[in-house]
């Protein structure tokens, strides 16, 4: 007869397991940045919680090193713990402000939570630097749309332009900006 296995010694499996993946990737002759590409192999095969124990352990070698944090808000975010993955970006954003892919995916899990304004805040100073792609200006230049900021979202609309000036949903966009800015007869 099989014996079956109880609930604490499943959890007390698990564990080991983790601590496994950790103590292998902590004694592997490599750099921290190793710690982050094992942490990814595990994101990669779904193993969440693994992941996440790995990207700390990076994060304890290399407080100031924004990656650890970045990485654990992917995880964070791809286990459906927006609230979190929020922090892991905003730490992460704090250590490297001028980073785009922080910052949009900062950004990004914002929105999902239904936080226009501030995903927009921290997209804002890097759309006027020029320091994001055309594909981040017109996420921002939504947000701003969303959050009905019509001033801002026309402004950052036309620094999408300048980047994409054949795009046809500009037209739209224009009018709808000038629709949500009570200028309804410059709209048509």
């Amino acid at each position: 007869m099989p014996r079956l296995q109880s609930r604490s010694s499943k959890h007390f499996s698990y564990r080991i397991l983790i601590l496994q993946a950790v103590i292998t990737a902590l004694l592997s002759p490599s750099s921290g940045q190793t710690l982050i590409e094992q942490g990814r192999l595990l994101l990669e095969q779904n193993e969440v919680e693994k992941a996440l124990v790995v990207f700390d352990a990076f994060r304890t070698q290399n407080p100031q090193d924004p990656k650890g944090y970045y990485w654990s808000g992917v995880a964070l975010e791809n286990a459906g713990r927006s609230e979190e993955a929020a922090l892991e970006y905003q730490a992460a954003g704090l250590l490297d402000p001028r980073n785009p892919e922080v910052a949009l995916a900062h950004a990004g899990v914002l929105q999902s939570l239904d936080r226009l304004s501030q995903a927009s805040e921290i997209l804002i100073p890097l759309a006027r630097a020029g320091e994001l792609q055309p594909e981040g200006v017109w996420f921002l230049a939504d947000l701003l749309y969303r959050d009905q900021d019509a001033a801002q979202a026309l402004e950052i609309t036309g620094l999408y332009q300048k980047l994409r000036p054949e795009d046809p949903r500009l037209a739209l966009r224009h009018g709808q900006l000038l629709l949500l800015g009570g200028q309804a007869s410059e709209a048509i």
